[in-house]
C-alpha cells in the first residue's frame, strides 16, 4: 500500500547514522551512531508519490510485495518491493534536476548490498500531466550501467536465501505491524541490522523506542544488548522510554530449512519488553 501522505520527519538528532562500516559490533552490544535526518519537500513527495503508483500499477505474474511504500526518515532507499525470488531497491530522480529528494546513492548501494538486491535509479519527469517516469515499462534503470531494467525478467525459479539484513527488517514491519494493530503510530522505521533504535512510536505518555532482534530457528533467543543503559543516555533527548522486541523467525514448511526470499515464513513474538536500568554501583 502506498501512503497517502508525507510522514512527518524527526528533527535531526544523534541517535542514527549508517557509517561506512557497520560490521564493527561486538556481539551482545548495541551500535548507536550520528545522523542528519534529512527533510522532504512537497514538490519531490509528488514526484516520488507518481512513481510509487506508477510501479504499484505495473501487471505482472508475480505478486510485488513492498518493503519501502512510505516517504519517511531514513532514506536509504525511496522505495523498495520484492518481485518473486528478486528484490529491487529504488532512488527517485527529477531528470530535469529541479526537484531534489534526500538521501544519497551510496545509501542506495549500500542497502541493495546489504540484502543482495538490485540497486535501480527512477527518472521522473513533471509536465502539465503532473510526473511521469522517463523510461516506459517499469520506469527503472539498472544504476550500475543505467540500462533499463525490467523486474520480471530478472525473476526465476532459484531459491535465494534471505540475508541477515531481509531477515531483521521483516522482523522490524512485523513488530511495527503489531503496533498499528493495537493504535500505535509508527513515526520511523528502519530495518539495517545492528543499527539502534529500529522503531519510534507514539505512546501513551510520549514517544518510545524500540531495539529489535530477530534470530532463526533454532538458533538461541537473542538478548537484550548489554550496553542498553547507554542506548537509554543516546535516546533521552527524545525519550528515555526504551523497548526490546525478540522475533522468531522458520520456515513455515520445514524448520530445518533456509528461509526463502519471496516465500512465507513464521514468526514468533510475545510482545515488547521494558528492560530494567542496570543498579547503581555504589
Amino acid at each position: 500500500m502506498i501512503s497517502g501522505e508525507r510522514t512527518e520527519d524527526l528533527p535531526a538528532h544523534d541517535w542514527l547514522d549508517w557509517p561506512d562500516t557497520m560490521r564493527e559490533s561486538k556481539e551482545g552490544y548495541s551500535i548507536m551512531y550520528d545522523i542528519e535526518m534529512m527533510t522532504t519537500t512537497e514538490e519531490f513527495f509528488d514526484c516520488w508519490r507518481a512513481a510509487a503508483m506508477h510501479l504499484d500499477g505495473q501487471q505482472t505474474e508475480h505478486t510485488l510485495r513492498w518493503l519501502k511504500s512510505e516517504l519517511s526518515p531514513p532514506y536509504l532507499e525511496h522505495l523498495s518491493f520484492v518481485l518473486g525470488n528478486q528484490a529491487f531497491y529504488i532512488h527517485v530522480i527529477d531528470v530535469d534536476g529541479e526537484v531534489t529528494g534526500p538521501g544519497t546513492m551510496k545509501g542506495l548501494q549500500f542497502i541493495a548490498e546489504g540484502c543482495n538486491g538490485y540497486c535501480c535509479v527512477m527518472p521522473m519527469k513533471h509536465s502539465a500531466d503532473g510526473w511521469k517516469p522517463v523510461h516506459p515499462g517499469w520506469g527503472l534503470l539498472n544504476k550500475e550501467d543505467m540500462s533499463p531494467l525490467s523486474p520480471p525478467d530478472l525473476v526465476t525459479d532459484e531459491k535465494i536465501v534471505m540475508t541477515d539484513w531481509e531477515v531483521h527488517d521483516s522482523a522490524v514491519q512485523f513488530v511495527c505491524q503489531i503496533l498499528q494493530q493495537e493504535g500505535r503510530n509508527i513515526t520511523t522505521r528502519q530495518g539495517a541490522p545492528d543499527v539502534d533504535p529500529a522503531i519510534w512510536f507514539e505512546g501513551d505518555d510520549g514517544l518510545e523506542w524500540v531495539v529489535v532482534r530477530a534470530a532463526r530457528y533454532p538458533n538461541p533467543e537473542p538478548k537484550i544488548p548489554d550496553n542498553w543503559d547507554k542506548l537509554v543516555e543516546r535516546c533521552s533527548e527524545l525519550s528515555q522510554v526504551g523497548n526490546f522486541a525478540c522475533v522468531i523467525v522458520t520456515n513455515p514448511e520445514d524448520h530445518t530449512l533456509p528461509l526463502w526470499r519471496g516465500e512465507q515464513m513464521n514468526a514468533w513474538f510475545e510482545g515488547l519488553e521494558k528492560p530494567s536500568p542496570a543498579p547503581v554501583e555504589e
